[in-house]
């Protein structure tokens, strides 16, 4: 899945190399789009908003949200969006944003998870699990811990990729729970 915007940096240069190499396809998708990978399973794309030029946002802002869902569970996938696409996202979703499980945006940056997203994402959902992926020792400081300490406010249990390794869910449709896999 692409978001329609291209970039000019050497790794993006060999994603697009290999993207054809495989021969794998491809699909620029904007809100509005929905996938079905088989009947029990549907994905949502929440942005880019549909008819606006991605080229013109920040690189952060246009990132592809994606919404996967199975059976009464949810997960959102909000890429590396901040402040400014969360609060489109909430003007445009509201609460339909609740989800099961939240890739938490941006690593975990001060730049993301507003209070307003945060409460969207984590009102409609009990046992909710939001995922931080990002380094350990993250020379950013991510995840920063006003964002860590939202999400668990909002009754979320968060995990981080730089204290848990790979972090993998399960579910069956109806309940949500981690694989301690090491």
């Amino acid at each position: 899945l692409d978001n329609g915007r291209s970039a000019s940096s050497e790794l993006y240069e060999e994603f697009e190399r290999l993207v054809e190499q495989s021969e794998t396809s491809r699909k620029t998708v904007q809100r509005g789009d929905t996938l079905l990978t088989d009947s029990s399973v549907r994905i949502q794309i929440l942005a880019p908003p549909r008819g606006e030029s991605v080229q013109t946002k920040t690189k952060n802002n246009a990132s592809a949200v994606l919404r996967a869902s199975y059976g009464e569970v949810d997960l959102l996938l909000p890429g590396d969006i901040e402040a400014g696409a969360e609060r489109n996202l909430v003007r445009a979703y509201g609460k339909q944003l609740g989800s099961e499980i939240v890739k938490v945006p941006h690593h975990g940056s001060s730049t993301s998870s507003t209070p307003g997203f945060v409460q969207a994402v984590s009102d409609s959902s009990e046992g909710v699990h939001a995922v931080i992926s990002v380094g350990q020792g993250d020379r950013y400081g991510m995840p920063h811990e006003t964002v860590v300490s939202r999400w668990k406010r909002h009754g979320m249990k968060v995990h981080s990729t730089a204290e848990d390794g790979a972090v993998w869910m399960r579910t069956n449709g109806q309940e949500v729970w981690q694989v301690h896999w090491k």
